[in-house]
């Protein structure tokens, strides 16, 4: 986890892998998802889950789905950056993106290169990620234009919804 010092709470520093998830299928609490080939490796971030299980995972970790506003906190920084990284355009040393012609997701912390100000890391691309707000995602994913990959960019879905460019990470609140 790293801090975010204007809100005062701490944001995953990598989306949620497929390991992690697994733990707490394994330990009763969160639901089995479906898995794809391509994208079930250990280091891989978890995806084909709803925000709903997204929200179980993060109370079973003793954390929490962020706002929108603390997750854009953690991309933007206080500086008014276009990108986690700054405002030069994205590539993909940056960021796991359409352009990049991977067609799957990388494990997390792939793009070092592209952190956010508070070290956090895949705030752009890899995968959409659930926030708190219904059916809100943010980021963009490994199959999208670098023009959803702003700190600003968000979209909007049923809160059900389940895709292969979509997961989440947590945050917890606190002080150092």
């Amino acid at each position: 986890m790293v801090w975010v010092t204007s809100f005062k709470f701490y944001i995953d520093k990598y989306e949620v892998t497929n390991r992690d998830y697994r733990k707490c299928v394994a330990a009763g609490t969160c639901a089995a998802l479906e898995s794809r080939s391509g994208f079930d490796a250990p280091n891989q971030p978890v995806v084909l889950v709803s925000q709903r299980e997204a929200r179980v995972y993060c109370a079973w970790a003793g954390k929490r789905l962020p706002s929108e506003t603390e997750w854009q906190e953690a991309a933007q920084g206080t500086d008014d950056r276009r990108f986690p990284w700054g405002n030069a355009p994205p590539n993909c040393r940056l960021a796991n993106y359409y352009e990049c012609n991977k067609g799957q997701t990388l494990p997390v912390g792939s793009k070092p290169a592209g952190a956010s100000p508070c070290g956090a890391l895949d705030m752009a691309g890899n995968v959409w990620e659930w926030v708190e707000e219904n059916g809100v995602l943010r980021g963009g994913g490994w199959n999208r234009l670098d023009n959803v990959l702003l700190v600003t960019g968000r979209d909007h879905v049923f809160g059900n919804y389940r895709s292969d460019d979509l997961g989440f990470r947590c945050v917890r609140d606190g002080s150092p």
